[in-house]
C-alpha cells in the first residue's frame, strides 16, 4: 500500500514537473 501510494505520489511529481517546464518554455518563448 505504501509503495503504491509512493509511485501515486511520483507520478503526480513527474506530471507537476512537465507543466512547470511547459510554461517555463512558452514563457521563453
Amino acid at each position: 500500500m505504501k509503495r503504491k501510494r509512493y509511485t501515486k505520489a511520483r507520478k503526480h511529481c513527474c506530471t507537476y514537473r512537465t507543466r512547470l517546464e511547459l510554461a517555463v518554455e512558452m514563457l521563453n518563448v
